[in-house]
């Protein structure tokens, strides 16, 4: 099984990267963010283990961005 890398940048300044499997190319980078975070109205937004998100973005494993 293949895995795509979802990327987050938190308003903390921190990343953590987290494996996402690749299942369709037809699936974009977020529904792959909606399948491992929490999201909710504001002033919260997108939250990750309760650290709220402010970018995030996905790559292969060769390092290309991916849709």
């Amino acid at each position: 099984m293949e895995f795509i890398f979802l990327f987050m940048f938190f308003v903390d300044g921190t990343i953590e990267k987290v494996s996402v499997p690749f299942g369709s190319s037809s699936i974009n980078c977020f529904n792959r963010l909606e399948k491992v975070v929490t999201i909710d109205y504001l002033p919260i937004g997108v939250r990750y283990k309760d650290k709220q998100v402010a970018a995030y973005w996905c790559k292969d494993k060769e390092g290309n961005y991916a849709r």
